[in-house]
């Protein structure tokens, strides 16, 4: 309801001319006017329109004009949504990342069906956590080189992947021949080509023959060859034990009187005169062997006697100590009789002496 005074004033001016019948003295009167307006909510000539249910408060009582509008919404009278992609007061918010962009709420901003790859959140702004990305974040991120390089929408490896690994994703494996950054390296001489650790390149089943080392990529020293580099190369290639190292074979051929890959069959002309060298020389080493297992056997059987005697007398000994005590006895014996008959056993007493001296000997 509006109201307000309207003053009316009239006078007749000296110096201007009036119309003919206008009175000299004519003068108004002064009145108050009271003027009545729309109820709140309505506008119109007779006040029945009802305003926008839009209108952020009233509404112009003549046009239906809002005086603002509620979030989501824009025009005079607020008859219109906001823009795909918009939101809010006035329009001026962005909608985030929906998954249908034009299911954004025109008034709060809500994805109604959910949001795009790499978003969570009622209004889709806020990106996947690090380490993962994909619908609803659910997806794993794979071995990037900069873990918090990869992309939270669809997983990709923003500096590329970490070493033995390959792919946008970086969750494939180097193949069984490759290994590290990038996978540019190329694995050693494992063990029947098996392959080798996809990080470090280490063969997991050890190396080929003629090869070293953790990644089997270091040749066995000169003079050895095979497997773990144990063999020996032959003494008889062209220059000694130069051989190939994987295979033995003498690298620039073999001495003379002797053939072969590796150097180690006789030529048939020297094949014979080889023979009775060996069976010489063999028989030598044999009658060797035996004469020094006979010499070894006969001073272990002297040992063996030396060792009987000794204990054999030391037993005698022990036995034969009595004995001595008994003829002195018996010598003492003879000497009171001789000093009391007049007569004395030389002989017999000799005899004694003599035994007993013998034992002291021994």
């Amino acid at each position: 309801m509006r109201h307000g005074y309207v003053i009316y004033y009239n006078e007749r001016l000296a110096w201007k001319t009036y119309p003919v019948g206008y009175s000299e003295y004519a003068f108004n009167e002064l009145c108050e006017l009271e003027v009545f307006g729309c109820l709140r909510g309505y506008y119109g000539f007779t006040c029945n329109i009802p305003c926008s249910e839009h209108c952020l408060s009233d509404c112009h009582i003549e046009t239906g004009n809002c005086q603002g509008c509620k979030p989501g919404y824009r025009g005079d009278r607020c008859e219109l949504k906001c823009e795909i992609g918009k939101h809010g007061y006035q329009c001026q918010s962005t909608c985030g990342f929906c998954l249908v962009a034009s299911q954004c709420s025109h008034v709060d901003g809500t994805c109604l069906t959910g949001c795009s790859a790499g978003y969570i959140g009622s209004l889709c702004k806020t990106k996947c956590e690090i380490g993962k990305y994909g619908n609803q974040c659910q997806s794993t991120c794979g071995a990037c080189l900069d873990p918090n390089k990869c992309s939270h929408v669809d997983g990709t490896c923003l500096t590329g992947c970490a070493s033995g690994y390959t792919g946008s994703l970086c969750k494939t494996k180097c193949n069984k021949n490759k290994y590290g950054l990038n996978c540019s390296e190329t694995c050693g001489n494992c063990h029947d080509l098996s392959e080798c650790h996809y990080i470090n390149g280490s063969c997991l089943n050890g190396c080929g023959p003629g090869f070293l080392g953790e990644k089997c990529n270091l040749e066995c020293s000169p003079g050895f060859y095979g497997v773990e580099c144990l063999q020996e190369c032959s003494s008889f290639c062209k220059r000694s034990r130069d051989c190939n190292h994987v295979t033995g074979f003498c690298k620039n051929g073999c001495k003379t009187g002797w053939q072969g890959s590796d150097c180690f069959e006789v030529l048939g002309s020297q094949l014979d005169t080889i023979s009775d060298w060996k069976l010489r020389f063999y028989g030598m080493l044999g009658a060797f062997c035996v004469l020094v297992i006979s010499i070894g056997l006969l001073v272990a059987y002297i040992i063996i006697i030396t060792r009987r005697q000794k204990k054999r007398n030391a037993s005698q000994y022990k036995q034969d100590k009595p004995t001595k005590q008994t003829e002195s006895q018996y010598c003492e014996a003879h000497a009171t009789e001789t000093a009391d008959g007049g007569y004395q056993e030389l002989g017999e007493i000799n005899t004694i002496s003599a035994t007993y001296q013998n034992l002291e000997t021994r």
